[in-house]
């Protein structure tokens, strides 16, 4: 069930087109525009992650870290949790390094850094103090 969820995202994303302004790809699929960037005029955390996808799905690695270094990540590790289900599927068992992972205490504290930071590029770059 969960590999069919991360699948059908990934799949999405490469349906999608990438938005040249490096966010905005997901009102592709009727959602609204960002509210902190159309109020505040600043990107939020999130802000360009489904363009990251949809380039990562599109093998432009380059454009996907450039638009959100996180999302670019996201997908890496969405992709391998995929291979991992399905492999924990087929075998029945899931890798023990997996389950070492999911229980490190440390998880969720270096996905906030990783967040944050990627946060931070994307203000200094959507503000064109960072030139690309």
């Amino acid at each position: 069930m969960a590999a069919a969820a991360i699948v059908a995202v990934l799949g999405l994303a490469a349906i999608l087109t990438p938005d040249e302004r490096g966010l905005g790809t997901h009102q592709q699929l009727g959602l609204p525009p960002c509210m902190t960037e159309t109020v505040f005029g600043i990107p939020c955390p999130f802000c360009g992650m489904t363009t990251s996808f949809s380039h990562m799905a599109h093998g432009q690695i380059a454009e996907a870290i450039t638009v959100q270094p996180a999302g670019a990540l996201g997908f890496v590790v969405a992709a391998a949790l995929a291979l991992g289900c399905i492999v924990t599927v087929a075998t029945g068992t899931a890798p023990t390094k997996w389950k070492a992972v999911r229980h490190s205490p440390y998880l969720y504290a270096i996905a906030g850094v990783i967040i944050a930071t990627a946060w931070v590029y994307k203000v200094l770059s959507h503000t064109d103090i960072i030139q690309h």
